[in-house]
């Protein structure tokens, strides 16, 4: 069709990667304009006989946060107006029981035709029921957006070799506060002891 819009072919590096699994999972229940729409997945056969997932997803024409953020020096009310989209994609993520948990300026794109923020790879993200996809104590995620709640529990729990926290809709708002304040001042908040 010569009209239809452009998609985003995403494809495992690793076969069976489980991670897809969950970006589907999560994109399929959140529909959101700042979350790019899942519109097919499956899996490709290498030649090999191996079997690769993959997402069909919408084309964000864009540049990550902070790469936008330093090419055109938004003014306080642009960075309020894409903090409130991802606030928003955020809210419409936790109503379905889901959290991103690495929410971080290189998971988000500012289109460019409208300056809109779309919050991206869903992979780590955790939705009701989903297994636990590692062994570690925290879920993965980047380390200067952990929350203060992620850390304390990794610091009463580190001899449990059992203990696994469960991040919440907060954790993903406190990541989406180091995204803000990094994206005004271009520096990571101090951790406090």
């Amino acid at each position: 069709n010569p009209h239809a819009s452009p998609v985003a072919l995403k494809l495992a590096l690793l076969p069976r990667d489980p991670r897809f699994a969950r970006e589907v999972a999560v994109l399929s229940c959140v529909r959101h304009p700042s979350v790019p729409r899942l519109w097919d997945h499956g899996e490709w056969q290498h030649p090999s006989g191996t079997l690769y997932p993959f997402l069909v997803m919408d084309w964000v024409e864009g540049a990550p946060l902070y790469d936008q953020a330093r090419q055109h020096n938004p003014s306080s009310q642009e960075v309020m107006r894409l903090l409130a989209q991802l606030a928003r994609a955020l809210q419409a993520v936790h109503a379905q029981g889901c959290v991103h948990r690495d929410v971080k300026g290189d998971n988000v794109l500012v289109r460019h035709s409208d300056r809109r923020a779309l919050l991206t790879d869903f992979g780590s993200g955790r939705y009701p029921h989903a297994p636990t996809l590692t062994p570690d104590i925290l879920p993965p995620t980047t380390p200067a957006y952990r929350s203060p709640e992620a850390w304390l529990f990794s610091l009463q729990f580190f001899r449990d070799a059992t203990a696994r926290y469960s991040a919440q809709p907060a954790d993903d708002l406190y990541a989406l506060g180091v995204t803000a304040y990094r994206l005004v001042t271009g520096q990571y908040p101090e951790l406090a002891e």
